[in-house]
């Protein structure tokens, strides 16, 4: 062994323990987060996967909000794309301090605010002038209902906001509660279909079903775990932590079907077989 390989083995471990450093002091970028501004909805679809016909009138705090961005920020170099939905967002008489705060503390991300459309027309002129200056993506969700979108699309162009409209004519069935679904299978089921990390008051979940599954235990009397989270605002939290946490299936994922079953979009009737993957019509 010559002398330039005798150093390059001794200063190995040091080289490693660097880059070791050097990761963990870098940032990430998380690509993709969702965000309730309400849990509740003006419009209530039959096997809504966020549970909101079973929801309570719940509206976000925008401080701890405030503090969920900014913590956010620190924690990654970008977010890429977060979307404040519900529920039915409109419905929050802070929409537009939303907007302006998430903006503030994410300058460089693709900030959408997801409607069924239902209150676009009555929106004051302030909230369309925030969506301008904030630059938001105002995303509806057309359902099969009767909604005037020309009307939706005159306003947005009269402000310059960019509108997008997705038609969605059919909802999924996906709860097996018998809990015994392969959680690593069943997430990517899911994934597969979706990428919906979930951040709700200070707590990051792999996707909605955890952190709002409770209203569904409330309503009929059982016992999805509504565990599996990141509490960002611990000190030992990292971006690099919770993009590892996303990437793992939780104790909920035992109760998500290896596969869906589709159904024409209708309203709740707020009975359990209308999210079960088994049963139902």
């Amino acid at each position: 062994m010559n002398r330039r390989q005798l150093l390059d083995r001794l200063t190995a471990p040091v080289r490693v323990f660097w880059r070791r450093v050097k990761t963990l002091r870098s940032r990430p970028r998380l690509s993709y987060v969702e965000v309730h501004l309400t849990d509740h909805c003006n419009l209530n679809c039959r096997r809504c996967s966020h549970y909101s016909p079973l929801a309570d009138v719940w509206y976000a705090d925008i401080g701890s909000h405030k503090r969920d961005v900014k913590r956010l920020s620190h924690l990654f170099e970008n977010v890429d794309k977060i979307r404040l939905m519900g529920g039915e967002p409109l419905l929050h008489p802070q929409v537009s301090s939303f907007l302006a705060v998430t903006r503030r503390h994410l300058p460089d991300a693709v900030i959408c605010l997801v409607t069924n459309g239902l209150l676009l027309s009555t929106m004051e002129p302030a909230f369309w002038q925030s969506c301008k200056i904030h630059r938001i993506v105002i995303d509806v969700t057309l359902y099969p209902i009767n909604l005037d979108t020309d009307r939706i699309r005159r306003l947005a162009d009269s402000y310059q906001v960019t509108l997008h409209i997705h038609e969605l004519a059919e909802f999924h069935a996906g709860l097996n509660l018998s809990g015994d679904s392969d959680p690593r299978q069943a997430m990517h089921h899911c994934r597969s279909h979706n990428y919906c990390p979930f951040l709700k008051e200070g707590r990051i979940y792999p996707c909605a079903a955890p952190a709002l599954v409770g209203y569904f235990n409330r309503a009929f009397d059982t016992s999805v775990p509504t565990t599996g989270y990141v509490d960002i605002h611990q000190r030992t939290t990292s971006g690099w932590k919770i993009l590892k946490f996303l990437e793992e299936p939780c104790e909920t994922c035992r109760f998500c079907a290896h596969e869906y079953r589709y159904f024409p979009w209708a309203k709740s009737t707020k009975h359990m077989e209308e999210w079960l993957v088994v049963g139902g019509d």
